[in-house]
């Protein structure tokens, strides 16, 4: 039987966002009234941009449901996520520190802080007593989960996530968004990372070179050769001249997936 190793911070976000209706007012600068509420920003900032004369901002607003609503939408989703085991599992959360913020001040930056949803302490806390999960400090859930997989013996584990990323880590991924389970080889799983290297990851705020899509990345590397990181090397050399080394290394170390504990990835070419 395998043991799940699961990723439970969606878990939070997922049951908790579910049970909040959330929309955005906009605010006449003047006396504080609503003007009107629109559901999602874009629509607000059309709105905006048609009243004229005057100050107008947009506020988002978020209104949580029954907390039992939010435990149960919680439930549902472990129960998704533990569909090829209920019981050799291991489930881990956020906690204290990323060593990420160290390296790049920016990491993360462009991610609206007020969106984690109302509920999540009671969230945490349900799955802290009834699913036994654990808090990870210093360090992403993504990470531990990685090592762990990397450490056991193949196919005795698998990961369980609805983060992309954790396809940089050779074994057994199961989605449980889609109920998808995959074999990741070694080899696929260090393609996908140097692609990313090229490309970095919008939704971090890790750079990767500028200006480099997801497609020209396939282009560059369309397949495993044993020179990947000599040829995503050259790219950076282009790009950054004589700063390209510390470009690269900033962005691997942000992008990697932990192997081993406490590991720091680095150019070696």
């Amino acid at each position: 039987m395998l043991e799940l190793l699961i990723d439970a911070d969606s878990a939070i976000y997922k049951a908790g966002c579910a049970n909040e209706e959330r929309s955005y007012h906009i605010i006449d600068d003047d006396d504080g009234s609503i003007v009107a509420q629109r559901k999602y920003l874009k629509e607000a900032q059309g709105l905006v941009s048609t009243l004229g004369d005057g100050a107008f901002s947009i506020v988002k607003y978020k209104e949580a449901g029954p907390l039992a609503h939010a435990l149960s939408n919680a439930k549902r989703v472990m129960q998704n996520a533990t569909a090829l085991s209920h019981t050799d599992r291991q489930v881990f959360i956020s906690g204290k520190g990323n060593f990420r913020y160290d390296i790049y001040p920016c990491y993360k930056g462009n991610r609206d802080g007020g969106d984690k949803p109302i509920q999540e302490q009671e969230i945490r806390n349900y799955l802290i007593k009834h699913w036994g999960a654990q808090c990870v400090d210093g360090e992403e859930v993504d990470d531990r989960v990685s090592y762990l997989q990397c450490l056991s013996e193949p196919k005795s584990t698998c990961i369980v996530s609805i983060d992309k990323d954790l396809l940089n880590t050779p074994g057994y991924n199961f989605n449980y968004d889609k109920q998808e389970l995959k074999w990741v080889t070694q080899e696929q799983a260090d393609l996908t990372f140097y692609r990313q290297l090229l490309t970095g990851d919008s939704t971090d705020n890790i750079p990767g070179i500028r200006g480099l899509g997801v497609k020209t990345a396939h282009k560059l590397l369309p397949e495993w050769t044993p020179h990947l990181e000599t040829d995503v090397a050259v790219v950076y050399q282009d790009r950054y001249g004589d700063n390209w080394k510390e470009v690269m290394e900033m962005n691997g170390i942000l992008l990697w997936m932990r192997r081993e504990p406490d590991e720091m990835w680095s150019v070696t070419v």
